[in-house]
Protein backbone atom coordinates (compact mmCIF):
# COMPACT_ATOMS: atom_id res chain seq x y z
CA UNK A 1 0.00 0.00 0.00
CA UNK A 2 1.58 2.99 -0.74
CA UNK A 3 0.27 7.11 0.49
CA UNK A 4 0.74 9.93 -0.97
CA UNK A 5 3.69 10.99 1.51
CA UNK A 6 5.44 8.28 0.46
CA UNK A 7 6.11 9.57 -3.33
CA UNK A 8 8.68 11.79 -2.59
CA UNK A 9 9.95 12.18 -6.44
CA UNK A 10 9.94 8.56 -7.02
CA UNK A 11 9.21 9.33 -10.69
CA UNK A 12 11.49 11.69 -11.17
CA UNK A 13 14.36 8.37 -10.84
CA UNK A 14 12.38 5.66 -12.93
CA UNK A 15 14.77 7.28 -15.50
CA UNK A 16 17.36 5.80 -13.86
CA UNK A 17 15.69 2.88 -12.24
CA UNK A 18 14.90 1.57 -15.98
CA UNK A 19 18.60 2.32 -17.37
CA UNK A 20 20.25 0.11 -14.13
CA UNK A 21 17.13 -2.85 -15.36
CA UNK A 22 18.47 -2.64 -19.01
CA UNK A 23 21.86 -3.16 -17.87
CA UNK A 24 21.11 -6.00 -15.85
CA UNK A 25 18.43 -7.32 -17.35
CA UNK A 26 20.21 -10.57 -18.45
CA UNK A 27 21.04 -11.14 -15.03
CA UNK A 28 17.28 -10.73 -13.89
CA UNK A 29 16.52 -13.05 -16.51
CA UNK A 30 18.65 -15.60 -15.23
CA UNK A 31 17.41 -15.40 -12.36
CA UNK A 32 14.00 -15.16 -12.51
CA UNK A 33 14.86 -18.67 -15.20
CA UNK A 34 16.26 -20.26 -11.57
CA UNK A 35 13.47 -19.06 -9.59
CA UNK A 36 10.79 -20.56 -11.91
CA UNK A 37 12.79 -23.80 -12.38
CA UNK A 38 13.13 -24.24 -8.36
CA UNK A 39 9.19 -23.42 -8.22
CA UNK A 40 6.69 -26.00 -7.27
CA UNK A 41 3.42 -25.99 -5.50
CA UNK A 42 3.23 -26.04 -2.35
CA UNK A 43 1.58 -29.14 -0.58
CA UNK A 44 1.54 -29.06 3.37
CA UNK A 45 -0.19 -32.48 3.45
CA UNK A 46 3.27 -33.85 2.52
CA UNK A 47 4.70 -32.24 6.05
CA UNK A 48 4.14 -33.80 9.45
CA UNK A 49 4.33 -31.80 12.62
CA UNK A 50 6.02 -33.81 15.00
CA UNK A 51 7.04 -31.97 17.47
CA UNK A 52 3.53 -31.11 17.49
CA UNK A 53 2.47 -34.95 17.72
CA UNK A 54 4.82 -35.14 20.96
CA UNK A 55 3.67 -32.22 22.46
CA UNK A 56 0.29 -33.64 22.17
CA UNK A 57 1.36 -36.97 22.87
CA UNK A 58 2.90 -35.79 26.38
CA UNK A 59 -0.25 -33.88 27.26
CA UNK A 60 -2.67 -36.90 27.18
CA UNK A 61 0.21 -38.49 29.27
CA UNK A 62 -0.64 -35.87 32.01
CA UNK A 63 -4.42 -35.64 31.25
CA UNK A 64 -4.23 -39.39 31.71
CA UNK A 65 -2.01 -39.11 34.93
CA UNK A 66 0.81 -40.99 33.42
CA UNK A 67 4.13 -39.43 33.48
CA UNK A 68 5.89 -39.10 30.52
CA UNK A 69 9.43 -40.73 30.19
CA UNK A 70 11.68 -37.81 29.45
CA UNK A 71 15.64 -37.94 28.89
CA UNK A 72 17.67 -36.80 31.27
CA UNK A 73 19.22 -32.93 30.55
CA UNK A 74 22.62 -33.09 29.64
CA UNK A 75 25.42 -32.31 32.02
CA UNK A 76 26.81 -28.60 31.57
CA UNK A 77 29.90 -28.47 30.28
CA UNK A 78 32.38 -25.53 31.25
CA UNK A 79 32.25 -22.59 28.41
CA UNK A 80 35.71 -22.98 26.86
CA UNK A 81 37.77 -19.51 27.82
CA UNK A 82 37.29 -16.94 24.16
CA UNK A 83 39.72 -14.72 25.63
CA UNK A 84 42.24 -17.11 25.98
CA UNK A 85 42.33 -18.32 23.01
CA UNK A 86 42.24 -14.67 21.15
CA UNK A 87 45.20 -14.04 23.18
CA UNK A 88 46.34 -17.03 21.50
CA UNK A 89 45.35 -16.47 18.56
CA UNK A 90 47.13 -13.05 18.23
CA UNK A 91 50.03 -13.97 19.70
CA UNK A 92 50.79 -16.87 17.05
CA UNK A 93 50.16 -14.60 14.10
CA UNK A 94 53.60 -12.60 15.05
CA UNK A 95 54.80 -9.57 15.93
CA UNK A 96 53.16 -6.20 15.69
CA UNK A 97 55.74 -5.07 13.17
CA UNK A 98 55.50 -7.85 11.03
CA UNK A 99 51.84 -7.24 10.75
CA UNK A 100 51.95 -3.42 9.97
CA UNK A 101 54.50 -4.67 7.17
CA UNK A 102 52.03 -6.79 5.75
CA UNK A 103 49.16 -4.39 6.05
CA UNK A 104 51.47 -2.04 4.19
CA UNK A 105 52.66 -4.31 2.07
CA UNK A 106 48.92 -4.81 0.76
CA UNK A 107 48.10 -1.57 -0.07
Amino acid sequence: MHFAADDNGIHLHQKEIDAAAGEHSRVIEMASSLVDSLHDRFDAESFRDSYRDRVLELIGMKARGEEPDLPDAPEPQEAPDLMAALEASLAGSGSDSSRAKRSKARG
